[in-house]
């Protein structure tokens, strides 16, 4: 049986956000150590923004940062391999890809809790609003995965693979 058309567009937009998620975290810690170990030096310049750059001072806030990157990284990682799998029509890539996009939405709503309670006195409220968009703008690709994946003639196909 050939695979079904959305499962290839699942499995090609989760490489692609995997690989944009890597590339990010990669960016973000290193710019996270940068703003952090330059961070004092940075704000003492004549014209800088004192207010925007001691954020990064913030223990709690580098606490949230390191946590933010690593599980972005783990998230990134598995998404890769189960959608390399789901490609591949394995019956594991498919119960992967359904755990990841339930662990991604668990961990979405965490964040945004997390940055909306603890948060909120040590970010400004721009960084408030784009956190909420970005949360609302990430789900979509979660919640495509459960539909799409779900589907009857989905769960199909995948039966068929196992003989």
């Amino acid at each position: 049986m050939m695979r079904p058309t959305a499962v290839t567009v699942i499995s090609v937009l989760g490489i692609v956000f995997s690989a944009l998620g890597l590339c990010c975290t990669l960016l973000g810690s290193a710019s996270l150590a940068f703003l952090m170990g330059m961070g004092d030096t940075l704000a003492a310049q004549p014209g800088a923004s004192n207010k925007d750059l001691q954020v990064f001072q913030n223990p709690i806030y580098q606490r949230y940062m390191l946590a933010t990157i690593a599980v972005t990284f783990l998230l990134s990682i598995w998404l890769l391999i189960s959608s390399v799998m789901l490609l591949r029509m394995s019956p594991t890539g498919l119960s992967l890809m359904l755990a990841w996009a339930a662990v991604a939405i668990l961990w979405l709503a965490l964040d945004t809790i997390l940055t909306f309670t603890v948060l909120h006195n040590v970010v400004g409220s721009r960084q408030l609003t784009s956190q909420l968009v970005g949360a609302v703008i990430w789900l979509i690709y979660p919640l495509a995965v459960f539909v799409v994946l779900t589907r009857p003639n989905i769960k199909a196909a995948f039966q068929q693979q196992r003989f």
